[in-house]
């Protein structure tokens, strides 16, 4: 069975994992707080995707090297780049 990661700080994010997490086929692990995402934790949980919805801090080398990692992004960058 798949592993998968999902960063997210929105509430409309956090509930679309909520709703959806339990339904699809895979080990899904949230995370909410920019500060708990470390090289560790994702080395741990060995995830197959790490799913980026609306993420707006640097992820670490270590993990985008390392793991297969999808972000999305509301519009053509740079327009509406965040933090």
């Amino acid at each position: 069975m798949n592993n998968y990661l999902v960063a997210t700080i929105h509430p409309w994010n956090i509930e679309q994992y909520n709703q959806y997490s339990t339904t699809i086929e895979g080990n899904w692990k949230l995370i909410t707080e920019p500060s708990t995402l470390t090289p560790e934790l994702v080395k741990a949980f060995n995830p197959d995707f790490i799913f980026f919805p609306h993420w707006s801090w640097k992820v670490s080398k270590e993990i985008y090297q390392h793991y297969p990692c999808v972000c999305f992004h509301m519009t053509d960058l740079p327009f509406g780049q965040g933090g």
